[in-house]
């Protein structure tokens, strides 16, 4: 059974505004699925392209390993064929956990262990 949580929001719930930063990936064992729904009590609807989804897929990740997104050309690159020892191989920048922490925004891996 999938569980289902929701969030009130208030004020302006925008990619410009909230999604900053060049973003990181995290790699570990997914630990639980639920879906999440926004409700939002205002928002812009003059650009439909800055307006963020309201619901979403979270998954709680014990993670194994994280990194800034690595990017060539402007795309990312594929992680899944971003193998050591290939010619076109890109070392990721691994990240401590407080380093993961402050990417972020808050507190959420204080509780498990991260190396």
């Amino acid at each position: 059974m999938l569980r289902s949580t929701s969030t009130q929001w208030s004020g302006p719930f925008l990619k410009s505004k909230l999604c900053t930063g060049q973003g990181v990936v995290v790699e570990g064992d997914v630990k639980e699925v639920r879906v999440h729904s926004m409700f939002v009590s205002s928002t812009v609807i003059d650009n439909q392209e800055d307006n963020l989804p309201t619901r979403f897929t979270v998954l709680t990740v014990e993670p194994e390993r994280a990194y800034p997104r690595i990017l060539r050309g402007g795309s990312d690159v594929d992680y899944t064929c971003n193998v050591k020892g290939q010619r076109d191989y890109v070392e990721p920048a691994l990240l401590s956990h407080d380093q993961l922490v402050a990417r972020i925004g808050g507190t959420v891996f204080a509780y498990h262990a991260f190396s």
